[in-house]
C-alpha cells in the first residue's frame, strides 16, 4: 500500500461479494470478494451530492437528480428494471429528480426534489413506492430496517418494512433537523442544538426526552447505525453511545457497551465528520485525514489488513472530503465538495453555524402546527 493518497477521486474497501462498492479486477474477471485498502472507485462522470450505503448494495445521487447505483438488486432494494446483481455502476430511472437517499438491509428509500419519497424495497417487489406527507420533506435517513424521514416543520415520521403501511409522526418542542434510527433507539436533533432519544434512551418509551448526558454540548450532527450512534459536536468532538463488541466506540476495549454517551479522547485533533457502519466507525479531522476503528473482517478499515481495532487508526487517506459506511466496506471521497445534508439546509444549521438560527416564520409556523 502507498504512503498516502491525496489524488482526487472516490476510494473504497471492504465487503464486495455482491459488489456493493463497484471494484472489479483487472484481468477480466468483475468478481473482487473483498479489498483491504483504499482502491479507486470508477464512477459515471458528474457531480456526486451523497452516497448511501447499504449491506449488499450502494447508491449514488447526482446534482441533476440521475442516481446510479451498485450491488445485489434481485430483490428490488436498488428499484432497478432487472433482477441482477450489479458489479457496474447503472442508471436507476426514478419518476422525479432525486436529491439524497439512505439504504438499508433490505431497501432503498429516494428522496425526490419535490419533497416526496421513493421507496424500493424486498417487501414490495418491482413497485417504486410513491410516498407524500401533508408537508413536504426535506430529509431521509434509516436504519437496518426501515426509512424515516423530517419535514419542512421540522416534524420526524417513521416509516415500517411494508412500505404501504402509515408512518408514525412525532412533533417535539423544537424543529427537528437531523435523525438517526437505530435497532432499538433512535436521535433527533433539534434547531438548539439538544440531543433528543427515544426506546431504549428513554425508559422504553416511544416518545423523544433530551440525552442528559450531552447537557449543555452543543451537537452539531448526529451518525448512527444498527446498535449505535455518534454525536459530533461543534467543537469537533465525538460521543458514542451503544454497542462496542468489536471497538467501534473508540474507547480501546471490546465486548462492552456505552450506557452512556461517552466523549472519544482517542482522535488527536477535532472532527469535521463521521460514518458508521455495522460495526465499524470512520472519522474524518479538520485537516482531512481519515482514522478508522472496530470491526475489520472484511478490510472496511482501509488498513490493508482484517485486524480489528479499538481504537483509531489512521489510514493513507489524506484530504478527505466526504466519508460514507455500509454494513461491512467504507467509501471515502477526495476533492469532491462535501456532500450538504438537506436537513441541515433547510434550517440553516449547516457546520459551523451554530449562532444562525431558523427564520422567525418558521419557527412560528412549528410552535403554531397543531398535531
Amino acid at each position: 500500500m502507498t504512503d498516502t493518497i491525496s489524488e482526487p477521486g472516490i476510494y473504497a474497501s471492504g465487503l464486495n461479494d455482491h459488489g456493493q462498492i463497484g471494484i472489479v479486477s483487472t484481468n477480466g474477471n468483475n468478481r473482487v470478494e473483498s479489498v483491504l485498502s483504499p482502491t479507486m472507485f470508477n464512477y459515471p462522470p458528474g457531480k456526486i451530492v451523497c452516497i448511501a450505503c447499504g449491506y449488499d448494495h450502494s447508491v449514488f445521487v447526482y446534482d441533476n437528480g440521475s442516481v446510479y447505483a451498485v450491488g445485489d438488486d434481485h430483490d428490488f432494494i436498488i428499484g432497478t428494471r432487472e433482477s441482477e446483481e450489479y458489479r457496474l455502476p447503472v442508471k436507476v430511472d426514478l419518476p422525479e429528480p432525486i436529491i439524497w437517499a439512505t439504504c438499508g438491509w433490505y431497501y432503498t428509500c429516494y428522496l425526490s426534489a419535490n419533497g416526496s419519497l421513493y421507496y424500493c424495497s424486498k417487501e414490495l417487489k418491482n413497485q417504486q413506492y410513491h410516498i407524500t406527507e401533508a408537508e413536504k420533506l426535506v430529509y431521509v435517513t434509516g436504519n437496518t430496517k426501515e426509512p424515516a424521514a423530517i419535514d419542512v416543520m421540522g416534524d420526524i415520521y417513521f416509516y415500517q418494512v411494508d412500505p404501504r403501511k402509515k408512518s408514525t409522526k412525532h412533533h417535539l418542542p423544537l424543529p427537528v433537523y437531523d435523525l438517526v434510527t437505530c435497532k432499538k433507539f433512535n436521535l433527533a436533533l433539534t434547531v438548539n442544538h439538544v440531543l433528543y432519544g427515544n426506546l431504549k434512551l428513554n425508559q422504553g418509551s416511544s416518545e423523544f426526552a433530551p440525552i442528559l448526558d450531552l447537557n449543555g454540548v452543543i451537537i452539531r450532527q448526529i451518525f448512527g447505525y444498527f446498535q449505535f450512534a455518534g454525536a459530533l459536536s461543534e467543537d469537533g468532538n465525538v460521543y458514542f453511545y451503544g454497542d462496542n463488541n468489536y471497538g467501534q466506540l473508540a474507547c480501546g476495549a471490546t465486548h462492552s457497551r456505552n450506557v452512556n454517551f461517552t466523549k472519544v479522547t482517542s482522535i488527536p485533533e477535532p472532527v469535521q465528520f463521521l460514518a458508521v457502519g455495522q460495526s465499524h466507525s470512520a472519522f474524518v479531522t479538520e485537516t482531512g485525514d481519515l482514522y478508522t476503528c472496530g470491526y475489520n473482517n472484511q478490510g472496511q478499515l482501509m488498513i490493508d489488513s482484517k485486524d480489528d481495532k479499538n481504537t483509531p487508526v489512521k489510514t493513507v487517506i489524506e484530504k478527505a472530503t466526504n466519508v460514507s459506511c455500509g454494513d461491512n466496506f467504507t467509501f471515502v471521497t477526495i476533492g469532491i465538495p462535501t456532500f450538504i445534508h438537506p436537513g441541515m439546509k433547510h434550517f440553516n444549521m449547516l457546520a459551523k453555524t451554530q449562532n444562525l438560527q431558523p427564520t422567525v416564520q418558521d419557527l412560528h409556523d412549528f410552535l403554531n402546527f397543531t398535531k
